[in-house]
């Protein structure tokens, strides 16, 4: 118990102050990027959501 209550103050003394991180704006692309991957986006989707359906039927009900 003594070991652990030894680690424990080590952490409390490692973490007793937070470094500041400063963190850079995102840099967006224009809109006519996003306009365009939106359609191949959605496409992808319903493709993988047609696969899981067929996945889905050929699984046999677990009883």
């Amino acid at each position: 118990m003594g070991a652990f209550a030894g680690i424990l103050l080590i952490w409390i003394w490692a973490f007793r102050k937070s470094s500041v991180e400063t963190v850079p704006e995102p840099t967006l692309r224009p809109s006519m990027v996003y306009a365009s991957l939106i359609p191949q986006v959605n496409r992808q989707l319903a493709e993988l959501n047609e696969h899981l359906t067929q996945l889905w039927k050929l699984e046999s009900p677990k009883s």
